[in-house]
């Protein structure tokens, strides 16, 4: 509940120096409610409404998930599907890098189109990387969930200024296809 004062300064806030009051409504307590305070309000109730539909009103739990490709191995151990992995990425002219304990990371140069949204002008060195992750997350009967998060990286190798923005996820069939030549691999 808002102090009567503070009431009666909103509503009549137009005659104070600011000439007779425009169009107005009365509450049903009797004040005056002027056409520029109400169009006032109104705004400011818009735009907080807004943000709460627009930030408060979604979950980020489960999002990376959704947007990782996966696969299920069975009857093979993670050493084996790393191994694989390897094979499979290098001929697919990825380099391997160092990444987590539980993950493996392939990198290579990504194509002109992604050097020119991402990195500089066309021509020159190319500073944009395609980088893939891999997580190996063991289940309870034996088998592995791997899945794979895809990249751009810019300035590469620049400590402060590297800059890894999540691909799209119309790339997702080519990946899927990396993967399931894992899982062919391994059959």
């Amino acid at each position: 509940m808002f102090p009567s004062a503070w009431l009666y300064s909103v509503a009549r806030w137009d005659t104070f120096g600011h000439g007779a009051p425009g169009p107005a409504s009365r509450l049903r307590n009797g004040w005056i409610l002027s056409s520029r305070v109400k169009g006032g309000l109104c705004l400011v109730s818009w735009i907080l409404l807004t943000c709460l539909a627009g930030f408060g009103c979604h979950s980020t739990a489960g999002r990376p998930a959704a947007d990782m490709v996966t696969v299920v191995i069975q009857g093979k151990s993670e050493e084996q599907i790393r191994q694989a992995a390897l094979e499979v990425f290098t001929k697919a002219h990825y380099q391997p890098s160092t990444g987590a304990l539980r993950e493996q990371v392939f990198e290579r140069k990504a194509g002109a189109l992604s050097n020119v949204l991402y990195g500089g002008l066309p021509g020159e060195d190319p500073s944009v990387w395609e980088r893939v992750r891999l997580t190996f997350l063991p289940k309870e009967d034996g088998s592995y969930v791997v899945g794979l998060n895809a990249f751009l990286v810019s300035d590469k190798g620049e400590n402060f200024f590297e800059n890894e923005t999540r691909r799209s996820s119309l790339r997702r069939h080519s990946y899927r296809k990396l993967l399931q030549a894992i899982q062919d691999k391994l059959k």
